[in-house]
């Protein structure tokens, strides 16, 4: 009967060892990843940033166009009146005959 508590008090034993392997390495699981989140925090508040930084870059060179475009005066029509445009009238025949 005492090898029976011997072996039922190693098991026991075996066990908690087991346990308590298991939470260090969960513990150091659980470290590893929010490690990553963190890591993957910097990366989003990275590209967030560039993303950012491109619709300045964007935004200021379409200032520049707006800009640009408004300082040229549009061009004024040219209305020419009848007395002083000579008109030419070209004629093609639609067929063989001219």
């Amino acid at each position: 009967m005492s090898e029976e508590k011997q072996t039922v008090a190693g098991a026991y034993a075996k066990m908690s060892a087991h346990e308590d392997l298991c939470a260090e390495r969960y513990d150091r699981i659980n470290e590893t990843l929010s490690d990553l989140k963190m890591g993957a925090k910097w990366i989003i508040g990275l590209l967030v940033a560039l993303l950012g930084w491109f619709a300045i870059q964007v935004w200021d060179g379409q200032k520049a166009a707006i800009a640009a475009a408004a300082i040229r005066p549009a061009a004024e029509p040219v209305v020419a009146s009848p007395r002083d445009a000579s008109f030419v009238v070209a004629t093609k025949s639609v067929g063989g005959e001219q």
